[in-house]
């Protein structure tokens, strides 16, 4: 990676940017914040970082108040909620990157898109959220005091075959799957409504699981897979029993809160690795 002085996070909604930012700045970078308009709170960040509102759809003033601070680097971070096009009112250069319908491409077709006009159109430099959080990126293994039960290891297995199958469409990131029964499919609406719906849908018997993994070939400079503390409280009030997400190529938010959670909530939670399946 390039010698950073100054970075700006793209910060969307939840606690991955604030991370983000408290993280490259104990690395000596300058941080300023652009928070997505209706996305994520600047009032996360104000007070403690430079901190500008941007809306999507107005790619070229945001670009032009990123370079006003003299900001050639870049990090996306955080959830964004997908807008409709009427939502979104693109102004002359956003049309421009989501031309030929690219609009209505998969989350990790358009973010390559977005990706390859800032760095190839706009000088700017893209970097991984991996980067800067390191110790949020799992390693391979049991990550909790939990083993994962004997129907859960299968369950995975089927969750990632699911996944696989899925990537191509570019569709989602996430699985629930209940002794072999797919319950859900992570589509737009993300892995907390996701949650909510398979808590309707869970049958008796072996407790359901999470699989949460990257796209086989999705860019690693944005949208990684992330679960949090929020995630644990959501899959215990799923029921499940407990979550497997990809080793390297996720993120942990709040890691040692997240593990304690998982712990207490008697869920088991384990880093994959896709080569496990073959």
């Amino acid at each position: 990676m390039p010698q950073i002085e100054r970075l700006g996070v793209i910060a969307g909604s939840g606690d991955l940017p604030l991370e983000l930012a408290e993280a490259a700045t104990r690395q000596g970078i300058d941080v300023h914040v652009f928070v997505l308009r209706d996305q994520g709170d600047p009032a996360a960040y104000e007070g403690r970082f430079p901190t500008v509102t941007i809306r999507i759809g107005g790619a070229a003033e945001a670009m032009a108040l990123v370079r006003a601070q003299g900001i050639r680097d870049i990090v996306f971070a955080g959830g964004v909620r997908r807008p409709s096009l009427k939502e979104l009112m693109p102004d002359a250069t956003a049309t421009k990157i989501l031309g030929r319908g690219l609009f209505r491409q998969g989350d990790d077709g358009l973010l390559r898109t977005v990706i390859r006009h800032l760095e190839e159109r706009e000088d700017f430099r893209v970097h991984s959220i991996g980067a800067f959080l390191t110790e949020q990126k799992p390693s391979e293994g049991r990550l909790g005091s939990i083993d994962p039960p004997g129907h859960a290891q299968a369950d995975i297995q089927r969750g990632i075959a699911i996944l696989d199958a899925l990537a191509p469409q570019d569709v989602g990131q996430a699985v629930v799957i209940q002794d072999g029964l797919v319950l859900g499919i992570e589509a737009i609406e993300g892995t907390e409504a996701l949650l909510a719906r398979c808590a309707t849908l869970r049958r008796d018997g072996p407790a359901a699981t999470l699989v949460k993994l990257s796209k086989p070939m999705q860019t690693d400079r944005a949208d990684l897979p992330a679960i949090g503390p929020d995630t644990i409280e959501q899959a215990k009030a799923a029921g499940l029993a407990g979550i497997a997400v990809e080793a390297d190529r996720s993120l942990i938010i709040s890691r040692d809160e997240t593990i304690r959670r998982a712990n207490e909530a008697g869920l088991f939670l384990i880093a994959i690795r896709r080569d496990d399946s073959e």
